[in-house]
């Protein structure tokens, strides 16, 4: 502790300075005053911490050489982990991403990976990582002759049910970070982010439907046989 001994005898020598309670360890001449008395006196405090501290550690490595004699190798494993938790810096972790950062290559391959499917690069037309979307589009979706009404009313050859799967692997939404089926029935009339159940469901819907289509197929076969008849 160097000279803390002489500080911590120094200030047992001076009085307590007016207004302050004189501490019971010092002892001197009450006439004396110093303007650094004060000071001194919890210099001495720190002294009496700093030997403390000191006992404690001597006790301590006292304890685990007792240990080192008496349990070798249980000494040789603290040794050993204690040697690791100094050799091992502390893990950092990556800030968290958020959608509104650029993705990288990185994110562009692993989205690759994950849906082969998808052949588009979104390094340069993707803005934010919640923007990234991969899609599969199918082809094949049968037109049929669609009355369109408004002031350019006619019929126009439309698509029905046409299908595409999508998924948007850093979208801030949980159900849209795996691959879903929109399917729009006509135009941008869309059934969307549908799951395997949904999708099921949807396809039993529909072909209920033409189910019941094929029962008005036959209502209108006999209902001309009837009409043509007379």
């Amino acid at each position: 502790m160097g000279n803390l001994p002489t500080f911590v005898n120094a200030a047992r020598n001076l009085p307590a300075v007016a207004g302050e309670e004189r501490s019971p360890l010092l002892d001197g001449d009450a006439s004396r005053r110093l303007p650094f008395a004060g000071a001194l006196r919890a210099l001495t405090t720190v002294a009496q911490l700093a030997e403390q501290a000191e006992t404690e550690e001597a006790e301590a490595e006292a304890v685990r050489r007792s240990v080192a004699a008496q349990f070798p190798i249980v000494a040789a494993f603290l040794a050993e982990e204690r040697a690791k938790d100094a050799e091992e810096p502390p893990a950092v972790e990556a800030p968290a991403r958020s959608g509104y950062d650029k993705p990288t290559a990185e994110d562009i391959h692993g989205t690759h990976a994950r849906a082969p499917w998808c052949t588009a690069s979104h390094e340069d037309d993707e803005a934010f990582l919640s923007d990234v979307c991969c899609f599969r589009y199918y082809d094949g979706s049968a037109p049929v002759p669609l009355f369109w009404p408004g002031e350019d009313a006619g019929v126009e050859q439309t698509s029905l049910l046409s299908p595409v799967m999508d998924v948007r692997p850093f979208s801030d939404t949980e159900a849209r970070c795996t691959p879903v089926v929109n399917v729009a029935v006509i135009e941008d009339h869309v059934v969307e982010d549908m799951g395997p159940a949904q999708l099921e469901a949807f396809i039993a819907t529909v072909r209920a439907q033409c189910d019941r289509l094929d029962g008005v197929l036959a209502d209108l076969i006999a209902a001309r046989a009837a009409w043509n008849a007379r």
